[in-house]
């Protein structure tokens, strides 16, 4: 609501004009005029429906903004779960990287092949490992 635009110039003014209808009654004290009561049984008052937020200007940038957001909508972001070894793992299980981290998969992999080449399957039972000595 741009008040300098309409015809009541100043918001004085307009309160005014709202008063002289009997929508409102003001109050002034020490220069400033206060709204002091709003008439809500008034016939303008109960008669009277906004427009719809998409039917004004500030509806119409909204929806602009939200156009122009979504065709500049930075990529997805990608959230992958990484894993760091114990420190007792370098160099033995896994590279001495210590920077490194891993997929689960990778750790996987890793494993199975230190399994494989330290030969740690129990031989009598085929999903058993044998821990290290």
């Amino acid at each position: 609501l741009d008040i300098k635009k309409s015809s009541h110039k100043k918001l004085s003014a307009l309160l005014a004009s709202f008063a002289a209808a009997g929508l409102v009654r003001l109050s002034t004290s020490k220069g400033q005029t206060s709204i002091s009561a709003i008439k809500r049984s008034h016939v303008l008052y109960r008669e009277f429906t906004p427009l719809p937020f998409e039917a004004t200007a500030a509806g119409e940038k909204a929806r602009d903004e939200e156009t122009a957001a979504a065709a500049k909508a930075p990529a997805p972001i990608e959230v992958e779960e990484r894993f760091r070894p114990h420190h007792s793992m370098y160099g033995t299980i896994f590279p001495d990287d210590r920077q490194a981290y891993y997929t689960a998969p990778q750790c996987r992999s890793t494993l199975q092949d230190y399994i494989d080449k330290e030969g740690l399957v129990d031989p009598t039972a085929e999903g058993v490992i044998v821990l290290d000595p």
